[in-house]
């Protein structure tokens, strides 16, 4: 079963995306902070998604170190309106997706299905 890791600092959208997704894909939350190498010490990733509510500059560079030490994994990020502008290029840098709340079940469904069932990249929805 694949896993899906979510950084998210807001748990009522947490349980509604492990809700969502959970009949398919092992999903866990993981903080990004500087104790994120241990949560993640004996577990794999194959899809990360990101609340950009919860992105810090710290925590922006440690999405970084993830994304070079597994350059092939998809990161998907939530973002609504106030999304910070200092940080705007280094998000559409980072993800292979930006997706723009309120989105849809099935918006969620699709694009997760599509990067762990090996289809191209979708860009920004």
């Amino acid at each position: 079963m694949k896993n899906i890791a979510i950084a998210s600092s807001d748990s009522a959208l947490d349980q509604a995306i492990m809700f969502l997704l959970q009949d398919n894909y092992h999903i866990f939350n993981i903080q990004l902070n500087d104790q994120l190498a241990n949560s993640l010490q004996n577990k794999s990733i194959d899809l990360l998604i990101v609340d950009l509510k919860s992105i810090n500059p710290e925590s922006m560079g440690l999405i970084q170190i993830i994304k070079r030490l597994q350059p092939n994994l998809p990161v998907v990020m939530l973002y609504d309106l106030k999304m910070p502008e200092k940080f705007v290029v280094d998000f559409f840098q980072m993800a292979d997706l930006m997706l723009r709340k309120p989105f849809s079940n099935q918006q969620l469904i699709n694009a997760v299905s599509t990067f762990l069932n090996g289809s191209q990249r979708l860009g920004n929805v």
